[in-house]
């Protein structure tokens, strides 16, 4: 099978024709396991590239948009080089998907940081009606006294993005998936645990989480909601994708991390 390929996005202005994704016809995601067209935001990182690969493995059409090239996540992936700060790149994208993806997440190199929140903006003003699935920030769980867990300044970043949510206009369809503090390397298997505002436990596999990520995608249960994942202390019987016969390709992963591997 050929890689579908498409140019650089252009600036505003030039005479670039409009993005076009290669995909099957639209299909309602209230239509569950129907095959999505999802646009991944932030496709190289640790969280986009295996989401990435889960769900183009289960058969949705997938078009990973990074600043940088690189290879495939997946072979039937589509690849656009473009960055989510740029109005016309996310407005294009979302008016041909079902679902935008946001695996990006604010500079912690603690030099020239990108203004994540305006960024976020650009976005939810763009959707077009598309719905958008955010990868949050372990930092905005919280504790059992209500404080997060901790206050860094991209756990800020996040927890503000977090409030733009909730308090957008009913139209936007968000859900903000939030990893617990610790994420592994850990094969995937198929089951998680969920919970809402406080740690459902205490790590998952990255492979794990885009499992529950594209669950969501076929089945949204957290409509305008907050929901996070957690190992299953149970993996015998996988749960997921796993249950219907599927087994995704797994690439090798990444050492186990403590923030967010997103790009």
């Amino acid at each position: 099978m050929s890689t579908p390929t498409h140019p650089p996005v252009d600036a505003p202005g030039t005479d670039t024709p409009p993005l076009i994704i290669p995909r099957a016809p639209r299909m309602p995601v209230s239509a569950g396991h129907g095959l999505q067209r999802v646009v991944v935001f932030g496709g190289a990182g640790a969280i986009g590239h295996r989401l990435s690969i889960e769900a183009a493995t289960r058969g949705h059409h997938v078009t990973v948009v990074t600043r940088s090239s690189g290879p495939l996540p997946h072979r039937a992936c589509a690849r656009i080089q473009g960055d989510m700060a740029e109005p016309i790149v996310v407005e294009h994208l979302a008016r041909q998907a079902d679902v935008v993806v946001c695996a990006v997440g604010p500079d912690t190199s603690g030099g020239g940081a990108r203004p994540f929140r305006r960024v976020m903006e650009t976005v939810i003003d763009h959707l077009v009606g598309t719905r958008l699935i955010v990868i949050g920030c372990a930092g905005t769980l919280l504790r059992p006294d209500g404080r997060a867990i901790n206050g860094h300044r991209h756990t800020r970043d996040h927890a503000e993005v977090l409030q733009d949510l909730h308090l957008a206009p009913a139209y936007v369809n968000w859900t903000c998936l939030t990893p617990p503090p610790v994420l592994t390397a850990h094969p995937r298997t198929g089951q998680y645990l969920t919970g809402t505002h406080t740690p459902a436990g205490l790590s998952v596999s990255i492979a794990d989480l885009a499992v529950a990520l594209v669950d969501e995608i076929e089945l949204p249960a957290h409509p305008r909601a907050r929901f996070t994942v957690a190992a299953h202390p149970r993996t015998n019987t996988p749960t997921g994708a796993a249950h219907r016969g599927i087994t995704p390709r797994l690439a090798p992963g990444p050492a186990p991390v403590k923030s967010d591997p997103t790009e």
